[in-house]
């Protein structure tokens, strides 16, 4: 027959409660229920032994887990309810009566996002997309994605794919990260992952000379001869004025102050990716113009009337031979 219960672990004043802690080493792993009790007062105690089931009250083989009163339980299954006792035996192998009985289950988790993927610089009115992966739910349930646009939980996407996008409209520097829940038990939520540090830069216009073609034979001083020539705006906003694209002689192929105006055209407002051309212009070769090699440079917005994303790539040249 069995020996007089043992006396459970208390922390305070109540007698006969078993203590149990769930333990998760990673979201793969075999979960863990870790128990803990007070020894028994017997003055013969050989050992304990652990009883555990998924019904109450009824178990399967214990665990004679020697005379030590703590115990870690392995290979359960997550969303199982495990219901668990402790008997102690004497010397003799007498048993004594069940433990009070405490129910553990192993709950689901999902595991943080590690990977975040995207652009870290974008323009206000663009659309920047970025991704997100390295996450697992133990129960193998589905999972939904959240990002947080700006690091501070202020700016939040709705629960959805692990790829999603975002237009900034203020300039400055945001940390994305993203998370996890189950999409069966949505308030099951993972942690934040790693930030991303995303700057962002106020969108501009931006011209340049997409084309730009001449004669192909020689040609003499004061020769009267036709360019053709495309200006386009390759930024991401439109330009809301009249530029000017100019046409230089030059002797080398950089635009420089002392380069001698050949003409000009107007080109009027372009909106983003727009192009102006090909337009015709005709313009005179130098009448002082010696035998050589000289370079028609043409420059867009060449008077500096649009604030640009880029204020050096406006110039396209082409090479032409002078023979008197």
């Amino acid at each position: 027959m069995r020996n007089t219960p043992l006396l459970l672990r208390n922390s305070i004043v109540i007698p006969l409660i078993l203590f149990l802690t769930l333990l998760f080493s990673s979201i793969e792993s075999v979960a863990q229920i870790k128990l803990a009790w007070d020894p028994s007062t017997g003055p013969d105690v050989a050992g304990y032994r652990v009883y555990c089931g998924i019904a109450s009250r009824t178990y399967g083989a214990p665990i004679d887990v020697g005379n030590v009163t703590t115990y870690t339980l392995n290979g359960l299954s997550p969303a199982v309810v495990y219901n668990i006792a402790v008997t102690t035996y004497d010397t003799t192998n007498n048993e004594s009566a069940y433990s009070n009985e405490v129910s553990g289950q192993i709950p689901e988790t999902v595991s943080l996002p590690t990977v975040l993927g995207g652009s870290p610089s974008g323009i206000t009115g663009a659309s920047n997309t970025y991704t997100t992966g390295g996450f697992s739910s133990n129960l193998k349930h589905s999972v939904q994605f959240q990002f947080d646009w700006k690091g501070d939980a202020t700016d939040l996407s709705p629960w959805g794919s692990a790829s999603q996008s975002k237009t900034w409209t203020v300039a400055g520097t945001y940390k994305v990260r993203a998370r996890a829940r189950c999409a069966t038990h949505t308030s099951v939520v993972s942690s934040w992952s790693g930030s991303l540090s995303v700057t962002i830069a106020v969108s501009k216009p931006d011209l340049i000379i997409s084309t730009l073609t001449g004669p192909t034979m020689p040609v003499a001083p004061g020769q009267v001869i036709t360019l053709s020539e495309a200006t386009k705006n390759q930024g991401s906003r439109a330009t809301t004025v009249n530029t000017v694209t100019r046409f230089y002689w030059s002797t080398n192929s950089t635009y420089e102050a002392g380069d001698v105006l050949l003409g000009q055209r107007t080109v009027g407002p372009l909106t983003a990716e727009a192009i102006s051309g090909p337009v015709s212009t005709s313009v005179k070769i130098p009448t002082m113009a010696v035998s050589g090699t000289y370079y028609i440079i043409a420059v867009a917005d060449s008077t500096n009337v649009v604030a640009e994303a880029s204020e050096t790539d406006n110039t396209k040249y082409i090479t032409v031979n002078v023979s008197p």
